[in-house]
This record gives structure tokens, sequence and C-alpha cells, in this order.
């Protein structure tokens, strides 16, 4: 049995010369407070509508979650699993598009 980053949990089955499925379960992405919210998209050094477009999600939103006045969704929340997950290397991807534009 195996987990990643986003909570995903697969057993392979061995094979006996018939076709068996794994069986995955799949663990509620995390809840995040206004604080962990700001926190996160300071560090990566996004406007709020920049963060906004990063996550699929409107502006609004992102001002909503800051003030504590909304949660975000469980979608939005998957993906900050995996932005504050181990593997960075789409935030090294972001980074350089960043520079970019510049």
């Amino acid at each position: 049995m195996s987990q990643n980053p986003t909570g995903v949990i697969a057993e392979s089955a061995p094979s006996e010369g018939r076709r068996k499925f794994a069986r995955t379960e799949i663990s509620p992405p995390n809840c995040y407070t206004a604080a962990d919210v700001r926190r996160i998209r300071d560090r990566l050094s996004l406007s709020q509508r920049a963060f906004a477009s990063l996550l699929g999600a409107d502006p609004a939103s992102v001002s909503a979650w800051e003030q504590d006045r909304r949660r975000p969704s469980g979608t939005v929340r998957r993906i900050l699993d995996m932005i504050e997950g181990k593997n960075r290397r789409w935030e090294i991807q972001l980074r350089s598009l960043s520079k970019a534009r510049k």
C-alpha cells in the first residue's frame, strides 16, 4: 500500500492469472484557515488576483477566504494540499513563468 501527498492510498493486488483491481481510498482535503490561505499566497509572492487565477477561483473568493468570511471549497483545498506538499516542481515552473513575463 502506498500514499502520495494528496492523500490517495492505492493498494495493488498481485496477479494470479486473473484480473484484480486496485483498491483506492482518498482522504478528504485538509482544512485551511484565513491565516493559512494568506500564508500560502504570501509564500508564493502572488497578488490575490494572481492567486485566484492559479486556483481557478474568483479574486473576491480569495479575499473572502483571507478575511474568514468563507472557506475554500474542497477542490481548492485539494490544490492547496498539493501546494503545501513536498513536491515543489510546480512552484519552480510558476516562478520561471513569472520571471519570463517581466
